[in-house]
């Protein structure tokens, strides 16, 4: 069974005239079991890897052994794909003649992802959002599915699509599904892909060396597979005794998912209520997940 504490930080002292108190309330889940075991849906992992151009030679390499690396932490019964990206988007894993979009993890499609990745190549340009639109269009073609989570990689920028195009596909896949980045080497934009994991609920992360991309990866997997609850949502506890001419805004409820509860001024964040209780989690409602 799924159990949740809070803690809140804040400053328990006022200035003279002040109103506003501001609070971090951190949200902890444990005992939540594994991703797609629980009642009520499947869980999906998509692994998105840039194949651009300026990936060739050792990055690529590295790149290959991350994939494989990821796949082999993939659970049995969890839906799985690969995207390979460059100025567009390819499915390389479920083939693209398989009867589905995506596949379930079992030993033999372990072994047929795994020769998929092997064939990875570079060339093209980067265009982070159409390897978004089509993770989103992947994950949307399973109704069954609660948690939904993707790993990014990229060495550059978005150069081969327009800001807005990216912007498009970010709100298009909001709700849809989580995303943690990783950018590998110097020259990938740190604002640009922190703006994606940020409003896909993720993190982002450098990977200075390309030896570092396979262990980088599996760690992601794993803490994936770890999340037995993809949604849990808060409500105000008991009124507080509070200085005179403090305000407390009224409470609108939090969506917490990992570890935190977002504040709606975050891009796919939700509104943060006061200190309150938190609800036992529930398995839907996956994209809601806060940053771990």
């Amino acid at each position: 069974m799924a159990e949740f504490s809070a803690q809140v930080y804040q400053n328990e002292f006022l200035p003279d005239g002040g109103t506003d108190v501001h609070a971090i309330v951190s949200i902890t889940c444990a005992g939540a079991g594994t991703a797609g075991q629980g009642v009520g849906g499947d869980a999906a992992e998509i692994v998105i890897i840039d194949t651009s151009g300026s990936m060739d030679g050792e990055k690529i390499r590295a790149a290959r052994q991350a994939a494989a690396a990821a796949i082999e932490q993939v659970l049995d019964g969890t839906w799985f794909a690969v995207i390979a990206g460059t100025e567009r988007a390819d499915k390389v894993f479920p083939y693209p003649n398989a009867v589905s979009p995506m596949v379930r993890m079992e030993p033999g499609a372990r072994a047929a992802a795994q020769q998929a990745v092997s064939g990875l190549r570079a060339g093209g340009g980067t265009a982070i959002g159409s390897w978004l639109r089509l993770a989103t269009q992947l994950l949307g073609a399973v109704p069954s599915l609660v948690q939904r989570h993707a790993i990014l990689l990229t060495d550059g920028k978005n150069q081969s699509e327009s800001v807005a195009a990216l912007g498009a596909a970010v709100r298009e896949a909001q709700e849809v599904f989580q995303c943690d980045c990783r950018g590998v080497g110097a020259d990938w934009d740190v604002a640009e892909l922190r703006g994606v994991a940020t409003a896909l609920l993720g993190t982002v992360d450098l990977i200075p060396k390309p030896e570092a991309m396979a262990e980088s990866f599996a760690t992601l997997m794993r803490q994936a597979m770890g999340r037995g609850v993809a949604r849990a949502a808060g409500r105000p506890g008991p009124a507080r005794r509070r200085r005179p001419g403090c305000r407390v805004r009224p409470g609108q409820g939090a969506v917490v998912g990992r570890r935190d509860a977002h504040h709606a001024d975050q891009p796919g964040g939700r509104p943060l209520h006061r200190p309150g209780r938190a609800r036992r989690g529930d398995p839907g409602g996956a994209g809601r997940q806060g940053r771990g």
